[in-house]
């Protein structure tokens, strides 16, 4: 008997326009997907997808039932990718919908969600993982099939540090790419298998540290420009860093900055990748290619 079925569904995004869930709409339509991507601002979302046939635009807000029950609507699937705490508002909200449906009129039938590599009782200290694990736990509750998805840190996210604090050294990743990732959310909606699964999602390729992967990034680039050979990460305590955040008041770096980087500090990957590898495909995009990417493209725009 085989795990696939050859159905096409129409998916819901929530979270399109996001570093990764534009890729997941991209993997779904070109999966041959109908997908009904959810945008808090709809013009954004037409300039990133354009004329594609296969994706439906529409504008939404998590927090507003009326309009998360109209983008559900005839939507067989959905996938949320949220962020910043956002995660259980959605997943809550989502299911609130739900409930409200006559099993007999809902036509969701799978639930997906971007969680975190970490994600479990004992790290929810940290406000990030503790909404990840409510997002969790709310779709599990709802009854309805799902696959959840926890990542491990995402290439993309290494040109926006700027700059590290604490202790960075010793905690490695498998770091993934975005592409890799949403071809196998993209998958999991046709893999009977991947029902009522919570996948752990590591990248190829041996596991490197933040400092260790952000040279992979910087180090070719600064070689590259005229007197410097080596690449600068500033590096800073966090006692350092709060006395700062005190002496100026800033708020958003001693209560998010800062406590990002101490729960990276404190984290590690929990699971094992070989069960999503082997029904929804192992990721093939190693770290140095997609830098040798990253560099190339950057230096188009320079």
């Amino acid at each position: 008997m085989s795990n696939d079925k050859t159905t096409r569904e129409r998916i819901l995004v929530i979270g399109a326009t996001g570093m990764l869930g534009e890729p997941v709409v991209r993997s779904l339509s070109s999966d041959g997907h109908m997908v009904r991507a959810m945008s808090r601002t709809r013009s954004r979302a037409a300039a990133i997808f354009g004329d594609d046939k296969n994706i439906e635009i529409i504008q939404g807000n998590i927090a507003d039932l009326e309009s998360l029950a109209a983008a559900m609507k005839d939507c067989t699937g959905v996938h949320i990718n949220l962020s910043g705490g956002e995660e259980s508002i959605g997943a809550i909200n989502i299911c609130k919908v739900l409930v409200a449906v006559e099993p007999s009129n809902c036509d969701v039938k799978r639930i997906t969600l971007n969680s975190g590599v970490s994600t479990c009782k004992k790290n929810t200290w940290y406000s990030g993982t503790k909404a990840k694990l409510e997002a969790e736990q709310a779709i599990i509750a709802s009854g309805v099939a799902y696959t959840i998805f926890r990542c491990t840190m995402f290439m993309e996210t290494l040109p926006k540090w700027q700059y590290l604090i604490g202790n960075q050294s010793t905690v490695k990743w498998h770091w993934i790419a975005a592409q890799d990732y949403a071809s196998m959310v993209s998958k999991s909606f046709t893999t009977l298998a991947a029902s009522h699964k919570i996948f752990f999602i590591y990248g190829p390729g041996p596991a490197r540290t933040l400092e260790e992967a952000l040279d992979q990034v910087y180090l070719p680039m600064r070689a590259s420009e005229e007197g410097k050979t080596k690449p600068t990460i500033p590096k800073y305590s966090v006692w350092w860093m709060k006395l700062q955040s005190w002496m100026t008041g800033n708020k958003e770096l001693r209560n998010v900055t800062i406590r990002k980087f101490e729960w990276l500090s404190r984290i590690s990957e929990l699971g094992s990748p070989e069960e999503a590898n082997d029904l929804l495909g192992a990721p093939s995009m190693t770290i140095e290619m997609w830098c040798e990417a990253f560099i190339k493209s950057n230096q188009k725009t320079m």
